[in-house]
């Protein structure tokens, strides 16, 4: 069984170098960044664990911390981050590096080819009632509750549309400006403060769960980024629950 797990550790930037240190300057000249990484390997049946949080750290603070590189731009940094730290266990593989600048802007993440990939985060309101008319009332209840309730009920949604773009010298080939537009056009226009069941015409013979929004989702913006190729829909309901889905069913 493989599993992934995914550790943060805050750093910081400056005059092109990344530290964990705290600093003894002018703290407004530092740009914090939390730094995630997802690795990827068998559980250790005698720890339950892919690989120990301390043992990553302590990896990170050796090959990272105070190294003197330039980084001119957010891909020059996770590039040479992943880099630095793709192989160093043997236990598991890095999977995924990715850089979070704020809560709700975007995160940054590259795999080992040239390939950057770009998430923005957009909050939705929406109210739906999960309900499949070929079914039962007794069924209906059995499989979703009080979900079923004949007045539905609401959701704070959390959108990320992530694209995939490849890399040219030090440019990130599409502005996130760009992918704000398609989406606040296409998407949130449509879906915000409406009830999935009576005023999305996409929703429309579908029981509106977060699964099939996200599938409606990406079938209307797949083809919609000039400079990029969509690469996932995740779309939480709750802050314990979300779905993703990356263009195939199966």
């Amino acid at each position: 069984m493989l599993i992934t797990r995914a550790v943060k550790i805050y750093y910081r930037v400056s005059d092109g170098m990344l530290s964990c240190q705290c600093p003894t300057g002018e703290l407004l000249s530092w740009l914090p960044v939390k730094l995630w990484l997802s690795f990827r390997g068998q559980v250790d049946p005698a720890s339950g664990l892919i690989v120990n949080v301390s043992h990553i750290k302590r990896e990170v603070k050796a090959r990272l911390d105070g190294s003197d590189v330039f980084c001119s731009s957010v891909y020059d940094i996770i590039r040479w981050v992943y880099t630095a730290l793709e192989n160093c266990f043997d236990c598991c593989k890095l999977v995924n590096a990715c850089l979070e600048l704020d809560d709700l802007s975007f995160a940054v993440s590259a795999g080992s080819n040239n390939m950057l990939i770009l998430t923005r985060k957009y909050e939705l309101a929406a109210a739906h009632r999960l309900w499949n008319d070929s079914w039962d009332n007794d069924k209906n209840y059995r499989e979703f509750g009080k979900c079923a309730n004949p007045n539905g009920h609401g959701h704070n949604y959390t959108l990320e549309v992530s694209v995939a773009c490849d890399m040219t010298g030090d440019k990130i080939c599409i502005d996130p400006t760009e992918v704000d537009q398609v989406v606040n056009d296409t998407v949130m226009e449509q879906f915000d403060h409406k009830n999935l069941c009576l005023d999305i015409p996409e929703m429309q013979g579908l029981v509106p769960t977060v699964e099939n929004m996200s599938i409606v989702i990406w079938d209307i913006l797949k083809d919609k980024f000039a400079n990029a190729k969509l690469h996932n829909i995740r779309i939480w309901e709750t802050c314990n629950t979300y779905a993703d889905y990356s263009g195939q069913l199966s």
